[in-house]
């Protein structure tokens, strides 16, 4: 387990220290899946409670109660750190999303009221403009809908977490997502509204084809300079001789002699012929 050094100025006995340091580890260990010493530092924690401010208290809380949540074996821990977090004052807005978010991981996925619980810790660090915390609880309840056999409403909530979490670049949480994503058999693909895509929907193929266009260059002139480019590329499947580019049927007019309009998939960038050489 990785030793941390207090700042100076500050030393290691401090309240604060101890908790902001406690929740970096529990935090770094998760995100390294080293289950063993997540279990080690979270039972470690109701200990240090008593000598702690709540303030400092929370956030050591609430990452030990998220890292456990999926833990077999866990329940009497996640009985332990309920018990610590209802000895803890809860007079803010934040305070009361650190509370909720921990008393809705003690709730099993199966539980009918799971679902409803995560999404109100979510709306709370919405309300506090906090989207990381927001996202962590929307895998959540993800989970729980998914249980619940509710997958219509699974969706949007699991691909808002998603959202979140790439514009956080949180890797981890990312990682996260995508695996409760394939588990719940959630697309996260380009049709979903709220996941980001390439300029207009097109792929990264017809975008370049775009540049061109605009450029002014013909359909041939487009097709040898596409064809250059694979080659730069050191591609496997260059042009064949013959045939364009692929391309949606609607970006480039056809052409009287020697093009071929290939039409690309909207689901997965995939081509195919719409027409043939004349």
């Amino acid at each position: 387990m990785r030793e941390l050094k207090p700042p100076l100025g500050l030393d290691a006995d401090d309240g604060s220290y101890r908790m902001g340091r406690m929740r970096f580890l529990i935090e770094l260990a998760t995100a390294e899946g080293r289950i063993d010493d997540v279990f080690e530092l979270a039972s470690g924690l109701p200990e240090l409670i008593p000598n702690a401010d709540s303030g400092d208290a929370w956030p050591a809380v609430m990452a030990a109660a998220l890292a456990i949540d999926s833990i077999a074996g866990s329940e009497r821990l996640r009985e332990d750190l309920q018990a610590t977090a209802g000895s803890l004052r809860r007079l803010s807005p934040l305070e009361n999303a650190y509370a909720d978010t921990v008393s809705a991981s003690a709730l099993a996925p199966t539980c009918p009221e799971a679902a409803e619980r995560w999404l109100a810790a979510a709306q709370s660090w919405l309300d506090l403009e906090q989207p990381y915390n927001r996202a962590q609880t929307l895998v959540r309840a993800t989970a729980a809908l998914v249980v619940a056999e509710n997958r219509q409403a699974a969706k949007p909530v699991l691909v808002e977490a998603a959202q979140l979490a790439r514009d956080l670049s949180a890797r981890p949480l990312t990682d996260r997502i995508a695996t409760v994503a394939r588990q719940a058999r959630i697309s996260l693909g380009i049709d979903d509204e709220s996941v980001p895509r390439a300029p207009f929907g097109l792929t990264e193929r017809e975008c370049e084809v775009l540049r061109l266009l605009v450029g002014g260059l013909s359909n041939r002139q487009i097709a040898a300079a596409l064809t250059i480019h694979r080659r730069q590329r050191a591609s496997t499947s260059p042009i064949s001789s013959g045939s364009s580019m692929c391309r949606p049927a609607l970006l480039l007019p056809a052409q009287p002699t020697g093009t071929t309009c290939c039409k690309a998939s909207s689901m997965d960038g995939n081509s195919s012929a719409a027409g043939s050489d004349r």
